[in-house]
């Protein structure tokens, strides 16, 4: 008897000291579906790398590190323990997740690619869909920069309606799809800004500039409504406990935040390389050799 309830007491102890050791700043975890993803993602890249060196003798060390900290982005934003904090305690780590998502990742992916790294896939899928004349059109609506802003504010306010939030987090499947709309979504949107292989439509610098603005301005009533709404906009968060003894309404203004921080960093960063940019070329267009004008000889009879 004496034995028995010693035991029990013991598995009491023992689970309850589980229970207080459990941390969400340590929850790692390993989601198949992604983790493959992933890894067939960088292992293209690496194989592609491969052709070119073996073809060319040199690669792009730059654009290699920018893909795979790209790459280590999603990993960090969708398996560490950001996602179960955004999940289970703070709505504002959530949106870190999806500014990571939306924004940090697809910039670096975008920054990884270049003309002689992709040729093998242009070639083989873009070309024969270029010769079509009604792909071709299909194509230029959809890489055109009225079209990637509309998906991308689209797919940010969207996922952003407690309905379909709170459909996300209770469904794996379409937490999973919300994820992979949020990196197609930015992969679009930042597209026309890098460039990094000639595009079916060419933005001048200034159209760049002012495209960066028109996301930052379509983007400014939801981070509006996540500063200054007195009510919580997600139920779901408020049977949960904030860590760090953050309110529900606190964790809700950091969120708006987060998303106004986030998006205007990438925003003046992109506005200040596109600027050097602009000016890099327009002292190499002053400083290169232009051919001298010889008139032609007069013949005077």
């Amino acid at each position: 008897m004496h034995i028995r309830v010693s035991i029990d007491t013991f598995v009491a102890l023992y689970k309850q000291k589980r229970i207080s050791m459990y941390n969400p700043l340590f929850s790692w975890h390993l989601d198949i579906p992604v983790v493959i993803g992933l890894l067939a993602a960088e292992c293209i890249y690496i194989l592609l790398v491969r052709r070119l060196w073996y073809k060319a003798g040199r690669y792009d060390t730059r654009s290699t590190w920018a893909w795979s900290i790209g790459v280590a982005v999603i990993f960090i934003a969708l398996e560490s323990p950001l996602d179960t904090i955004g999940e289970e305690r703070l709505l504002s780590a959530h949106m870190l997740q999806h500014e990571l998502l939306l924004t940090v990742a697809p910039t670096l992916l975008l920054l990884g690619l270049f003309p002689r790294l992709v040729v093998p896939i242009t070639r083989s899928v873009f070309k024969p869909l270029l010769r079509n004349r009604y792909t071709y059109a299909l194509l230029r609506v959809i890489f055109s920069p009225y079209c990637t802003l509309g998906v991308w504010l689209v797919c940010i306010y969207t996922w952003h309606l407690p309905l379909f939030y709170l459909l996300a987090l209770r469904s794996n499947l379409i937490h999973r799809v919300e994820h992979f709309s949020f990196i197609t979504a930015g992969l679009l949107f930042w597209l026309p800004i890098i460039e990094p292989v000639p595009g079916l439509t060419k933005m001048r610098p200034l159209a760049k500039l002012g495209y960066l603005a028109l996301g930052q301005i379509g983007t400014a009533p939801l981070a509006a409504i996540f500063l200054w709404s007195p009510t919580l906009l997600y139920p779901y968060y408020a049977s949960k406990i904030p860590l760090w003894s953050i309110s529900h309404i606190s964790d809700q203004q950091w969120t708006g935040m987060v998303m106004i921080i986030v998006d205007m960093l990438a925003a003046l960063t992109a506005a200040c390389w596109i600027t050097l940019k602009a000016l890099a070329w327009a002292e190499w267009q002053d400083q290169r050799p232009r051919p001298l004008h010889i008139s032609p000889p007069s013949h005077d009879r």
